[in-house]
């Protein structure tokens, strides 16, 4: 490949992620209440996408102000298959480039790649920033994708498997710690991920992991699995269009059930505080 086309492949791949982030920042703007939050009732409910450019939906179709990736698509498929029955809410806070030690709980600084729109570091500005939109940090499930990116953009340690699968527990440890639902996807290896899957030691310690099954912690999508053909990718490592309707399609049947516990419970506290109300009117008449 000559230099002219290698430096038109990095001007295009910047162009893309510009806008994607650019749009991801005026819709979450949009998305968050200007005045207050509205009142939480049992029926309303929220979930946190938080990750790499597999979550922020890098190689997604954008339109202008639009959301991209699984956080675009999930709710589509879930209204369509009639899957849930209160109001959900889903919130993109992927971050292109970002590393599991970006994410890790106990980091104070920005990204190394790609610092654009964070405050303090990622997990900080999402669950503990009192300015962040509350229904965020009080998301009843979050999804978590992160990884692909620690060998090229976490310098020598992010070349030790073991540095890897830390970092994604302490972020689950953290998150169910404060009373969250986690699922976690595989680390995803690119188109035909399958065939170096069994050499990848990251993804050896998460599935081990996940198969001991942590209280509040589920497993999520297999991105290497060998469905995602050729043409659903866009750089030969992130998803097109095509490839996150996909994802997406396996991310729902992981949380789908898990969603539909979570509002049984809010019904159920519904219909003790109607019959509370009901036991306190007919005291009054009495």
């Amino acid at each position: 490949m000559s230099w002219f086309s290698e430096a038109l492949i990095s001007l295009l791949v910047s162009i893309r992620l510009y806008w994607l982030h650019l749009n991801q920042s005026i819709f979450r703007f949009l998305q968050k209440p200007l005045f207050f939050t509205p009142r939480k009732t049992e029926m309303d409910h929220s979930v946190v996408a938080i990750g790499d450019g597999f979550i922020e939906g890098f190689g997604d179709w954008v339109i202008l102000f639009g959301n991209a990736g699984i956080c675009e698509k999930i709710p589509k498929i879930l209204s369509q298959k009639r899957a849930v029955r209160q109001r959900w809410t889903f919130f993109n806070r992927g971050h292109y480039g970002s590393t599991s030690f970006d994410w890790n709980p106990q980091t104070t600084r920005k990204p190394n790649y790609f610092s654009f729109g964070v405050n303090k570091s990622l997990f900080y500005d999402t669950f503990d920033d009192p300015n962040a939109d509350r229904r965020v940090r009080e998301a009843e499930i979050v999804l978590l994708c992160v990884g692909s990116m620690d060998h090229l953009n976490a310098g020598a340690d992010g070349q030790l498997p073991s540095k890897t699968f830390e970092n994604i527990k302490e972020i689950v440890e953290e998150l169910t710690k404060r009373g969250k639902t986690v699922v976690v996807s595989m680390i995803p290896l690119g188109i035909n991920g399958q065939k170096r899957v069994a050499l990848d030691e990251r993804n050896k310690l998460l599935q081990k992991y996940l198969e001991s099954k942590p209280d509040g912690v589920h497993q999520g999508p297999d991105p290497n699995s060998g469905q995602f053909r050729q043409n659903y990718t866009s750089d030969g490592l992130h998803f097109n269009s095509q490839g996150y309707t996909l994802y997406s399609s396996l991310w729902t049947s992981c949380i789908k059930n898990l969603m539909v516990q979570i509002e049984w419970k809010s019904f159920q506290i519904l219909l003790k505080e109607e019959d509370a109300k009901k036991k306190l009117a007919a005291k009054k008449q009495n």
